[in-house]
């Protein structure tokens, strides 16, 4: 279509430069034979016609450029959308594919992936598989931790499920439509596209703050690879369930499970944090029977484990900010510097040397500081990384503010220091 355009234009063009060199010839032919009784063309008649010609072949040549400029543009347009249209199905997670490099209570590392892509159909489940048509039952709302619910998620058909149990049988009470890795199989090196299989746990929740807008409103963080896996020498990290672009749909991801956004956050009123909720991921296009997918004593051990040191996390950075606020409330600058790492420290936008004179102006200020800590909330849990958000409730001798607080914390020497310090939404403490 283009091609045959632009040979149009040049055509005209052509027409154009041929019209005038034949009024030219036929002018100076004109001039040249006329009798010379007969009443010759003046010059003012030459120069008039001359001009009328130049003003004409003017505005045609304007509106034919403009034409064209607006073809052109059109191209380009077509252009791009041919190629948005060529990566319709490539939706990204994070780089080495997946989530956010996110920290796991064996071993994980904070950083962040995925690029936006374009919005897509839902990935259709693989022919040869077969949804099953699934009993759902209701949920039953409790406050007791034992209670927990678990996730199957079946690959095969595109498929998460959640259990409860009821009495002495887990049931399913929800299901929802998935996208997973775009190659097929078990994930097995680092960046390969595909989605792990096995016994996973949640170990950490982000919230839309801490996000591109391509994870949706939240993500959860599961701990591939595990001991198995690390044992079998897969590899690879950042594992995440997260959400999708605003108004787009599930797409092919580089090896996390991707929901609606909608669906995600119903997820979340569920699982609330979520952390040591079991993930049984599996690839069987038979599978009837969705209580069966997981191992409940394995579910049931290794939460404990997860359970247990996260809470002992939770006991050393709550036994550490006590020591922070404790040296901020009594104005001891040198007890509060050796929290900061005074290198790598940046807050708000300043250094460490910014941070120190704001924080000198700010004793000086008041006569009475106090501060009360709430809701602590650890994330991206690594050997030597750890992010910490809570409610600070600030009060001094003229003013009260409450508001989020995240540090983020780096082992140096054996020792935790806070390398970023910046305000959260309350709303992700409050849940």
């Amino acid at each position: 279509m283009w091609e045959k355009i632009n040979k149009t234009i040049l055509y005209f063009f052509k027409n154009i430069q041929f019209t005038l060199r034949t009024w030219k010839n036929a002018l100076e032919i004109s001039r040249a034979y006329a009798p010379s009784s007969a009443k010759g063309i003046s010059v003012s008649q030459v120069i008039k016609e001359g001009l009328l010609w130049i003003f004409i072949i003017t505005v045609i040549i304007l509106l034919v450029g403009i034409a064209y400029n607006r073809f052109s543009e059109m191209k380009k347009h077509q252009t791009i959308t041919d190629r948005l249209t060529e990566s319709i199905g490539k939706k990204t997670s994070p780089p080495e594919g997946e989530g956010e490099k996110s920290g796991s209570i064996d071993k994980q590392n904070d950083s962040t992936a995925e690029a936006p892509e374009p919005d897509s159909a839902r990935v259709e489940a693989p022919q040869t598989a077969v949804r099953p048509e699934v009993v759902i039952f209701n949920y039953i709302p409790t406050d007791d931790t034992s209670d927990y619910l678990i996730l199957v998620a079946n690959k095969a058909v595109r498929s998460m499920y959640v259990l409860q149990k009821h009495g002495s049988a887990w049931r399913v009470i929800k299901e929802y439509t998935i996208a997973v890795g775009e190659q097929e199989g078990r994930k097995v090196t680092a960046g390969d596209r595909r989605t792990p299989e096995g016994q996973y746990f949640i170990v950490g929740r982000k919230e839309q703050s801490e996000l591109a807008s391509i994870y949706g409103p939240l993500v959860y963080v599961l701990d591939y690879p595990n001991e198995e896996d690390r044992h079998a020498g897969r590899t690879g990290q950042g594992i995440w369930i997260h959400g999708t672009d605003p108004d787009s749909s599930p797409l092919q991801t580089r090896g996390c499970i991707e929901m609606e956004n909608q669906n995600l956050i119903e997820l979340a009123t569920l699982l609330k944090r979520g952390i040591g909720t079991p993930v049984t991921i599996v690839c069987d296009p038979n599978l009837q029977d969705i209580a069966s997918a997981p191992d409940f004593r394995l579910c049931d051990e290794r939460r404990r484990i997860i359970l247990k040191k996260n809470e002992l996390v939770e006991a050393e950075f709550r036994k550490l900010l006590v020591s922070w606020k404790t040296s901020w409330e009594r104005k001891n600058l040198k007890v509060y510097k050796s929290f900061y790492d005074t290198v790598q420290f940046i807050g708000q936008g300043l250094d460490w040397k910014g941070w120190k004179e704001r924080k000198l102006r700010t004793f000086g200020l008041y006569d009475t500081i106090a501060i009360r800590i709430e809701n602590i909330m650890i994330s991206g849990i690594a050997d030597h990384s750890m992010i910490v958000k809570f409610l600070q409730h600030y009060q001094t001798n003229l003013n009260s503010i409450e508001n989020g607080k995240k540090l983020s914390f780096k082992k140096i020497d054996d020792a935790w220091k806070i390398v970023r310090e910046s305000t959260c939404p309350k709303e992700e403490l409050l849940l």
